[in-house]
C-alpha cells in the first residue's frame, strides 16, 4: 500500500522538517513575529476595555449624584442662586434661575477629572423648576 496517498501535503512538509532536524532560523523569527503582533494586539485590547470601563463607572457616579442633587434641590424649591459642590472628584455647578417655584430652571453641570489626562468628562442637565 502506498502511505504518500494518505499523507497530506501539510503533513508532508512537517515530516520534512522532522527529516530535516527542526526548522530554519528563519522559519523561527516569522513565526516570533506572529506570536508578537497578536500579543500587541491583545494588550491594546485590554487597554482599551480598561479605559471604557472607567469612563463608564465614573459616568455612573456622575449620573447618580447628578440626581441625588437635583431631587434635593427640587425639594427645597429651586432657591434662586447657584454653589459649587464636590464629592469624590466630582465637581458640581448648580445655578438657578427666574422665580423660586415659579417656573424657573435649575441648571447642573458636573465635571470629573481623569486621572493623568487633560480631559475632563461633563454631564450636564436642565431642569424646570415648574410646579
Amino acid at each position: 500500500m502506498n502511505h504518500n496517498r494518505l499523507v497530506g501535503p501539510g503533513i508532508k512538509t512537517a515530516l520534512t522538517c522532522l527529516a530535516r532536524g527542526g526548522f530554519t532560523l528563519v522559519e523561527v523569527v516569522v513565526a516570533l513575529f506572529v506570536l508578537a503582533v497578536g500579543l500587541l494586539g491583545l494588550m491594546s485590547t485590554l487597554v482599551l476595555t480598561t479605559r471604557m470601563i472607567m469612563t463608564g463607572q465614573r459616568r455612573t457616579a456622575m449620573a447618580a449624584y447628578a440626581m441625588e442633587l437635583l431631587e434635593i434641590r427640587v425639594q427645597e424649591g429651586c432657591a434662586i442662586g447657584s454653589e459649587v459642590l464636590e464629592r469624590n472628584g466630582i465637581e458640581a455647578h448648580i445655578s438657578s434661575g427666574g422665580e423660586a417655584g415659579a417656573g424657573g430652571e435649575l441648571i447642573l453641570v458636573l465635571t470629573a477629572n481623569v486621572p493623568g489626562a487633560t480631559l475632563a468628562d461633563t454631564f450636564a442637565s436642565r431642569v424646570s423648576c415648574a410646579l
